[in-house]
């Protein structure tokens, strides 16, 4: 397999973006390469969390949970690897080889401190492009989750909890947890 090397200035497209082979963690922002260190522990720790609430409840509608690294294309410029992913059973065609071609109904982001700006704003408007139904930002130093449902605003959170309590998605009314079992 030939490698592509890393050209920081030019515009990459997807073509490009898949010679890099599965080696690269990048992601593909307005085709520009985005590299991010290792998440740390703590940041695991509440993505393993998460998963399990979200895979519990996709067993219970035939959906399917992933966490990154997988690959979620956008378009020719855009290729992001959320935190965790849902898909109810309608999208399970998005599922390819190389990843989810097109959007998830619930897209999760666990902020980092290297991330945080990229996952607030250039995300979240792509993620509001391309039709993301809900966008979940978890900010694990806060203990804290903003949920914003597209549908209804695309710029305030529709909830917003710190620490405790029960958190509730929008989109899927039996979806809920305490926020305390992931932090």
């Amino acid at each position: 397999m030939q490698v592509a090397s890393i050209d920081a200035s030019k515009k990459w497209t997807v073509e490009d973006y898949l010679q890099l082979g599965e080696d690269f963690h990048y992601q593909l922002i307005e085709g520009e390469l985005i590299m991010s260190p290792a998440p740390n522990p703590y940041h695991q720790e509440v993505v393993l969390r998460l998963c399990r609430v979200l895979d519990d409840f996709c067993n219970k509608i035939k959906g399917k949970t992933y966490f990154s690294p997988i690959d979620v294309y956008l378009d020719e410029h855009n290729v992001y690897q959320p935190d965790l992913i849902l898909l109810t059973s309608d999208s399970l065609n998005k599922i390819s080889d190389r990843g989810i071609e097109g959007t998830p109904e619930l897209v999760v982001e666990i902020l980092s401190p290297s991330n945080s700006h990229i996952d607030r704003y250039q995300k979240k408007e792509a993620y509001h492009k391309f039709g993301v139904k809900e966008y979940w930002m978890i900010d694990p130093n806060n203990k804290s989750i903003e949920i914003l449902n597209f549908k209804k605003d695309a710029e305030h959170p529709v909830f917003y909890q710190i620490e405790k309590g029960l958190v509730k998605s929008v989109l899927f009314e039996d979806l809920g947890f305490e926020l305390s079992a992931i932090f």
